[in-house]
């Protein structure tokens, strides 16, 4: 999953978990999770083990290619839901922590609130494709928000500056394939190359 993210920030868990299993294939995983949720997390740590620990269990029982499309497939509301819990009981626990711990907790936050409000505009997105003109406008606004987000993040490395294709996806929200006229039609995108 890391290999397929730009997300580094949001994604520390993994990367910290890789080189300490390739180091010591034997680690005892139980004691593992635990000396990092509670290091990283102080009061946290529960929380956002359970927090973290929600994706994997539904990366273990749905087969996927990694790429965003399955990606949501994989964060359905319920499990958005109780990721959120989690979060905002992470969030709770550490209030009065030290702002380091609080500040870890953030980044969690930030990716967190990307990423539903990416699948929101691909919701959106999807049923404007799909031939619907109400949500159009919609549409647009969300995915204009979700850009806006991603550029903060990437300005603060948080998220990969070319993250999707902001401007070939508002394009083709604008192309109203109802308008053309009859006679050869073919299709590209930005992954042609």
């Amino acid at each position: 999953y890391a290999q397929t993210s730009q997300h580094w920030a949001t994604n520390a868990w993994v990367y910290y978990a890789y080189p300490r299993v390739m180091f010591d294939p034997g680690l005892d995983q139980e004691r593992f999770r635990k000396d990092y949720f509670a290091k990283g997390y102080g009061r946290g740590g529960k929380a956002m083990r359970a927090f973290f620990e929600t994706v994997e269990d539904r990366f273990r029982v749905t087969p996927c290619l990694l790429e965003w499309e399955t990606v949501e497939g994989l964060l359905s509301a319920p499990v958005l839901d109780r990721m959120e819990r989690h979060l905002s009981a992470a969030e709770a626990a550490t209030a009065s922590a030290d702002p380091r711990t609080r500040q870890r907790v953030a980044v969690v936050r930030e990716g967190f609130d990307y990423a539903q409000a990416y699948l929101r505009s691909r919701e959106l997105i999807e049923r404007a494709r799909r031939g619907e003109r109400s949500v159009r406008g919609p549409a647009l606004m969300a995915y204009e928000e979700v850009a806006g987000l991603r550029q903060r993040l990437a300005e603060r490395g948080l998220l990969g500056a070319n993250e999707h294709n902001a401007a070939a996806e508002i394009a083709m929200l604008g192309v109203d394939l109802a308008a053309l006229g009859p006679g050869p039609f073919s299709y590209s995108d930005y992954y042609k190359d």
